[in-house]
């Protein structure tokens, strides 16, 4: 593949396969940048645009290679906050799954316990800042992939085993399970798992097998009956209409791994369809799920943590304006504490602020030398993709920087 970069982006180690000057006029193709001086030698002659040939995401991932725990641990000593903390771990463990399942892929041997140490991580930081580590699933700016979904399965998985008083090892195992639950869709070609349209009889034919295909892989790779069965069973349902195998008597935590891998799905970002607001899919799983004892139950365990507007997502309140979901209050989903990004009038906020709608039902809010009624409301989930005020990095930066200094902690 081949992309397009004005010449300021051009970093050495970076072949050019062709160089455009002013009205797009060819200035020479096949040059190597080794150097910084080569920059200078294309600015001075006249070089704007260049086309260069774009790493695959594969070979990014062969090139750096496996993140070793240590490497990890000394980069996270470095970060000053939690948020900062908390992104080293998910980014490098998304990292880390994608070069472990690049490399059963090419049917080159792993260790499944590679990962141990990073799932014993995650849930060490649960412990801490459980908040703070869910609204990550909320904040990555990449179309949805299997690697970035299992990481937030896991997370889910974990969260769930600590709320309810579960062990430490059981957390960790039910981490490992996520990391490793959609192993089996390396087998499943990327056409299909990213097709836009529906697919045919044939096509869902193939891609109800991924369940197979990764049971087979863990046991190769010396996993437990747990994951195993995960892996195996996160698609069925109690009412024997999943798949692979159809069967009613579905594991406790396989019918919860598939309320939460259905959840993730639904409000990812993917390249040929809008992600679903949170309330959103609450509502569509609620649909779904809401027969199955164990299945709500997961659900609505979600709902409680995360809320319908969980920590990250973005929000419309009833006067215009615009925020970030900043955190919760537990029973009172509908008024969590919003940082506003864009005002009534539509226009960006240049120093955000918080608001808590909890106490705006209390008291009359002081806003930009006025006094606003006290009735405002969150009018609805928005997708980033509606606002365009805003950018998604600023989002995010909106979130991190009051993050990092007014986190609200509710109890």
């Amino acid at each position: 593949m081949t992309k397009s970069l004005g010449l300021n982006k051009v970093k050495p180690g970076q072949k050019i396969l062709a160089a455009y000057g002013d009205q797009d006029v060819l200035i020479l193709k096949n040059y190597e940048v080794t150097e910084t001086k080569d920059l200078e030698r294309l600015k001075k002659l006249g070089v704007s645009r260049v086309v260069v040939e774009e790493e695959s995401e594969k070979e990014t991932v062969k090139k750096v290679g496996f993140i070793s725990f240590n490497n990890l641990r000394s980069r996270m000593e470095q970060a000053s906050t939690n948020t900062e903390k908390n992104e080293i771990l998910y980014r490098h463990t998304v990292h880390n799954l994608k070069h472990i399942f690049s490399k059963v892929s090419e049917h080159e041997s792993v260790e499944l316990e590679s990962l141990l140490p990073f799932a014993e991580e995650l849930v060490r930081q649960i412990d801490n800042d459980p908040v703070n580590i869910a609204a990550m699933t909320q904040l990555e700016d990449y179309d949805f992939d299997t690697y970035r979904h299992s990481m937030n399965v896991a997370v889910l998985l974990a969260l769930y085993e600590r709320r309810h008083q579960s062990s430490r090892e059981n957390s960790v195992t039910m981490a490992l399970a996520g990391f490793y639950h959609d192993i089996g869709k390396i087998f499943i070609p990327n056409e299909l798992t990213n097709k836009a349209g529906a697919l045919s009889s044939e096509e869902y034919s193939i891609v109800k097998t991924h369940p197979l295909w990764g049971e087979e892989l863990l046991e190769e790779m010396g996993a437990n009956e747990l994951l195993r069965q995960v892996a195996r069973e996160h698609h069925e349902r109690p009412d024997g209409s999943g798949y692979p195998d159809g069967i009613i008597d579905v594991s406790p935590v396989s019918l919860r791994a598939g309320v939460f891998d259905v959840y993730d799905a639904l409000v990812s970002k993917r390249s040929y369809k809008a992600r679903q607001a949170p309330d959103h899919a609450f509502k569509l799983l609620y649909d779904e799920f809401k027969g199955w004892d164990e299945s709500r139950e997961a659900l609505m365990d979600l709902f409680r943590f995360i809320g319908i507007y969980p920590v990250g997502s973005l929000v419309k309140l009833t006067d215009g304006s615009v925020g970030v979901v900043n955190a919760n209050h537990p029973g009172r989903a509908s008024a969590p504490v919003i940082s506003v990004i864009v005002d009534e009038n539509g226009k960006a906020v240049k120093n955000p602020y918080l608001l808590d709608l909890l106490r705006t039902e209390q008291q009359k809010v002081l806003r930009n030398g006025k006094i606003y009624d006290d009735s405002i409301k969150i009018y609805g989930s928005v997708s980033i993709d509606e606002v365009k005020e805003i950018s998604e990095p600023e989002v995010q930066n909106t979130f991190r920087r009051l993050n990092n200094h007014q986190l609200f902690r509710l109890q």
